[in-house]
């Protein structure tokens, strides 16, 4: 009976379980959503929301094909501004061919023809071409437009016969006299270039190992590792973190303060004695200062100043002067050495351009 009794305790809820399963109202209310499910699967709010659901995703689908649309239209239209920035780098280029050619009266037209036409009558260049060219390595042509004019110390001239030439100036002295003067410098001296631009020298003393400073009105159009560009007046310029091995001021002590390079022109005559005097503290003691300057009777115009002896001794007041070397133009192609005071009263004396050459040392401290 125990036995009975425990068994029948354990199956009890497996009994009731069964009994509602197999209850006939529990059957019917599954009969009923079976009929729900149907009635829904074939209704038109079902229907609705089914396409309804196909729509939403037929809108996604536009919307991705849009976007990609999209896309390819940005990537037209940066296309396009490509396309219109070079046209107008070309329209900007062939303006100031114009202009050029209108500083010679011709019209474009003759102009054309004039580059175009295979008859020169034995000439190498028209007249108009050589004119073009003539301008166009100039001191007013693009190169200086751009800021990339070089003064070099050979310029060429053209005619009808083609190039020759022209005229050879003070740096075809200067140039070599500046780099005998450092070739003592030790590996890794710091140099100082004053007046930098129109001038590779600052370049090749980097491209040569030197840390180099190129210090002008304008910033310096080259680079390098070892260059560094300050575009500042020296006067306003905070100097150097430390002192320079060597200061060079080749042809450009002689203009400062005189306006011609769109400097402030306010200052007094003694712009360029205050100028040492400064570029005196940014080098080391026993640095070495490289000096060219117009050499002549002194005076003074709205370009530059000539320097005779005693305008030189006062210059470099301060420093100790090592040498002296002087230079004269003896024809429109050719510079020779005159020597050094001895030759002072004979340049001044034949009134033909000539230059001196200065290097001179800090005092140790």
């Amino acid at each position: 009976m125990m036995i009975k009794g425990l068994l029948r305790t354990l199956l009890e809820p497996f009994a009731r379980i069964a009994r509602k399963f197999f209850d006939p109202r529990f059957f019917h209310l599954d009969v009923q959503l079976q009929e729900l499910r149907a009635t829904l699967g074939t209704s038109t709010l079902w229907t609705s929301l089914r396409q309804l659901s196909d729509a939403v995703v037929g809108v996604n689908e536009s919307l991705a094909v849009a976007g990609r649309s999209l896309k390819r239209v940005d990537q037209q239209l940066l296309d396009e501004q490509e396309r219109s920035a070079s046209l107008a780098a070309e329209v900007q280029a062939m303006r100031r061919a114009l202009d050029q050619v209108a500083l010679h009266g011709a019209s474009w037209e003759a102009w054309r023809d004039d580059m175009t036409g295979d008859d020169l009558q034995g000439r190498m260049l028209s007249e108009q071409q050589a004119a073009f060219l003539n301008r166009a390595v100039g001191h007013t042509g693009p190169g200086r437009q751009a800021g990339l004019w070089l003064n070099p110390p050979v310029a060429l001239r053209y005619d009808t016969d083609g190039a020759h030439v022209g005229v050879v100036n003070e740096r075809i002295v200067e140039l070599p006299f500046v780099l005998r003067a450092l070739c003592n410098l030790p590996e890794g001296a710091r140099i100082l270039d004053v007046g930098a631009c129109e001038s590779t020298l600052s370049l090749s003393l980097a491209a040569l190992g030197y840390p180099t400073t190129a210090l002008d009105l304008h910033t310096y159009p080259f680079r390098h590792p070892n260059l560094t560009s300050v575009a500042l007046p020296l006067e306003e310029w905070e100097g150097p973190d430390e002192p320079f091995d060597a200061v060079i001021c080749l042809s450009s002590i002689e203009h400062f303060g005189l306006g011609a390079y769109g400097e402030d022109s306010s200052t007094d005559g003694a712009a360029d004695v205050r100028a040492l005097a400064r570029l005196l503290t940014s080098t080391k003691p026993g640095g070495l200062l490289v000096l060219s300057v117009p050499f002549g009777k002194s005076g003074r115009d709205d370009l530059q100043r000539t320097y005779d002896l005693d305008d030189l001794r006062h210059l470099v007041v301060g420093w100790d002067l090592t040498s002296l070397s002087l230079a004269q133009q003896t024809s429109h192609d050719r510079w020779e050495l005159m020597g050094s005071e001895e030759a002072a009263d004979q340049v001044i004396g034949e009134g033909t351009r000539a230059v001196a050459m200065v290097t001179a040392t800090r005092p140790p401290a």
